[in-house]
C-alpha cells in the first residue's frame, strides 16, 4: 500500500519527491524485509539526484543487522562510496550493534578501530554497543579498556553504558567490580535504571545475599526507581527460596496492590513452598493473594496446591479458589472436583456440594466427577 501511494503520487502533475518521502518509504519496506525494493529506491535517489545521504544505509543496515544477514550490512556498508556517501556515526553505530548482536566480536572490533582512520569519533551510543557486546562475550578486559577511552575522550557514560559494564562483571564473578562501578555511575551523577537494579537483585539471590539484595531494594526506592514485573518475581523467587517467606508474601501482596502478574516461574516456586507447609496461615494468605490477582493461565499449578490443600484439609480455602475459577471461566479437572465434593459431603455441606457440581455439570470436567459420593449423603 505505501509503495502504490509513493508511485501513484510520483505521477501528480507538479509533485516531486524529496529525501523525505523516499525516506518514509524506504522505513516502510524496511519493517517488511523487502530489501530489493530499497535498494531500488536508493538507486533511483542517486540517478535523480534527490539528496542521497547516510540515512537510507543507516536503515537499510539496522534492517540487516535485525534480520541477522550480517554480510549484507557489512555489503552495504562497503557500498556507500560508490553512492558518493562516507559513513558517519549513525552508519557505523548501526553496523556495530548488527555485528555485536550477531556475537561477531572481532569484526566489530575492526569496524571500531576504522572509525579513526576517517576520522569518524565514536559517540556513546558506538561506546554502549560495543561495551554491551563485549559484556555478552564475557570480554571484561577490553570492555573496561572501552570505559577508560571514553573517559580519555571525555565521551560520557550513560545508563545503558553502565549497566553493560556492571552485567558484564556480574557474569564474570566480579561482584567488587562491579559494586565499584555501581559507585562510579552515582558520583557522575548517573541514575541506575530498573535494568541495573535488577541485574544486581539476581546477582545477590543466585550468591545466596539476600541481605545485600534487600538492601539495593532500599536504594531503588530511594532513588525513586519503581519496580517492575522482573523485580518482583527475582525478588518472591529468590526470598522464597532462601525461605524468607514472610518477606516474600510481603512482596507478593504489593504485587497484588501494583496489579502485576506472576510469572511461571514465580507460580512454580510459590506452588513447590505452598506445598510444604499448606496448613500454615502463610500458605493461606499467600494462596489468598494469588487468588486475588486472578492468574487464569495457571490452572495446572492450581491443581497441585488445591490438591494439597485438600490433604491439609483446607476445605474454605479450596472451595474459594474453585468457585473463583468457575466464576473466570476455568474449571479444574475432575482430580480437583472430585475430592472437593468428597470432603464437602463429608462436613454435611451438601448444598455447597450440589452448586459445585452444578457448575462444573456442562464443561469437560464434569465427565467422571462424583456423583456417586454426592448421592450416597443426600437422603
Amino acid at each position: 500500500m505505501a509503495s502504490q501511494l509513493f508511485h501513484w503520487a510520483s505521477r501528480m502533475p507538479n509533485f516531486t519527491h524529496t529525501p523525505f518521502t523516499y525516506c518514509a518509504l524506504i522505513e516502510v519496506l524496511a519493517r517488511c524485509k523487502d530489501f530489493d525494493q530499497i535498494w531500488h529506491l536508493i538507486h533511483s535517489m542517486h540517478v535523480s539526484k534527490i539528496g542521497l545521504s547516510q540515512f537510507p544505509f543507516t536503515i537499510l543496515i539496522n534492517a540487516y543487522g535485525n534480520a541477522g544477514l550480517i554480510e549484507d550490512a557489512q555489503r552495504t556498508f562497503n557500498a556507500m562510496v560508490s553512492y558518493g556517501c562516507k559513513p558517519n556515526v549513525c552508519v557505523y553505530n548501526a553496523l556495530l550493534n548488527a555485528q555485536m548482536k550477531a556475537g561477531r566480536t572481532d569484526d566489530a572490533l575492526n569496524t571500531f578501530k576504522s572509525m579513526d582512520h576517517i576520522g569518524c569519533t565514536p559517540d556513546v551510543v558506538t561506546y554502549t554497543s560495543m561495551i554491551t557486546g563485549l559484556s555478552n562475550a564475557g570480554d571484561t578486559d577490553k570492555m573496561i579498556h572501552l570505559m577508560e577511552q571514553m573517559d580519555q575522550t571525555e565521551c560520557t557514560p550513560n545508563t545503558w553504558t553502565f549497566t553493560a559494564i556492571i552485567q558484564g562483571l556480574l557474569k564474570a564473578g566480579k561482584e567488587t567490580e562491579a559494586l565499584s562501578m555501581h559507585d562510579k555511575m552515582l558520583e557522575s551523577g548517573c541514575s541506575p535504571d530498573i535494568v541495573t537494579y535488577n541485574s544486581f537483585l539476581e546477582w545477590f539471590f543466585s550468591k545466596g545475599n539476600c541481605d545485600k539484595a534487600l538492601e539495593m531494594v532500599e536504594q531503588m526506592a530511594m532513588k525513586g526507581c519503581v519496580p517492575d514485573a522482573s523485580t518482583y518475581g527475582i525478588l518472591v523467587t529468590g526470598l522464597f527460596k532462601a525461605d524468607r517467606a514472610e518477606i516474600a508474601v510481603d512482596f507478593v501482596r504489593r504485587m497484588v496492590i501494583n496489579r502485576f502478574h506472576l510469572d511461571v516461574s514465580v507460580y512454580n516456586t510459590l506452588t513447590l513452598w505452598l506445598c510444604k507447609d499448606p496448613m500454615s496461615d502463610r500458605a493461606v494468605r499467600v494462596f489468598s493473594c494469588i487468588l486475588s490477582m486472578n492468574c487464569s493461565n495457571q490452572t495446572i499449578n492450581y491443581n497441585i496446591v488445591i490438591d494439597e490443600l485438600l490433604k491439609a484439609e483446607q476445605v474454605d480455602l479450596v472451595l474459594r479458589t474453585v468457585t473463583e475459577l468457575l466464576s473466570n471461566g476455568i474449571c479444574p479437572d475432575k482430580a480437583i472436583c472430585t475430592p472437593l465434593i468428597n470432603c464437602l459431603c463429608k462436613e454435611g455441606r451438601t448444598e455447597e456440594a450440589v452448586k459445585i457440581l452444578e457448575k462444573v455439570t456442562d464443561s469437560e470436567a464434569s465427565e467422571g466427577v462424583a456423583y456417586d459420593c454426592l448421592s450416597e449423603y443426600i437422603v
